[in-house]
């Protein structure tokens, strides 16, 4: 979300045809989240990380714009995980780039959606965003790193109270540091080791 919270302009001017430096870092960070990835070669190399499969790909949602439906999975089962990203430019569009995150009213009927043809719309209602973990990212010259704040991102799994996201993305691979804690601080859920590293198994699209 930008600093000004304005989702729904953001994210109109995200897709549209400005200027590079208008909305170069939210194109560009939709181009490198489009695709299909696996943390296959991390499993093989440690066993303290599993083989994780991640779909990204286009969707519609009413009122706000292009946004990515993401679903992932460990290898051969159902997901575990099913969001809605709408991506929008940040304080300094040229550079910096949000991701809201949105859960599904309806997961069920989403799944493999990745899979399908057509490209799916959402209406605004069928989505209940995840106020406070919106992942704020700034692009490096090649690769875009950002972050949860702090303890915004609310969380009950496994006794959490709240959670944390750290992402790097490049051409090639997507680093993902999930982790929840509780009250206290306390690591509860989460890699302990590190961030897994999905790498891209899919062609990168053109930078629209």
């Amino acid at each position: 979300m930008p600093a000004d919270g304005s989702a729904t302009d953001g994210a109109a001017d995200a897709s549209g045809d400005g200027g590079q430096g208008s909305t170069f870092a939210a194109r560009k960070l939709r181009q490198l989240l489009i695709g299909r990835f696996d943390s296959a070669t991390q499993a093989a190399r440690d066993p303290r990380y599993l083989d994780v499969t991640l779909a990204v790909c286009p969707v519609v949602v009413t009122s706000l714009g292009p946004a990515l439906y993401v679903e992932q999975a460990l290898r051969g089962r159902a997901p575990y995980r099913q969001r809605v990203y709408v991506l929008a430019p940040g304080q300094d569009p040229s550079v910096e780039a949000a991701s809201m995150v949105y859960e599904l009213g309806d997961a069920n009927s989403a799944i493999g959606l990745c899979d399908r043809a057509e490209v799916q719309t959402f209406a605004v209602e069928d989505l209940v965003e995840r106020e406070g973990c919106t992942v704020n990212l700034r692009w490096m010259g090649d690769s875009f790193r950002g972050a949860t704040s702090g303890r915004t991102c609310l969380s009950t799994l496994m006794g959490a109270t709240y959670a944390t996201t750290e992402i790097t993305l490049g051409e090639a691979t997507l680093d993902s540091w999930d982790r929840g804690y509780d009250a206290g601080g306390r690591q509860v859920w989460g890699a302990t080791a590190g961030a897994y590293r999905f790498e891209r198994r899919s062609p990168l699209v053109s930078l629209e």
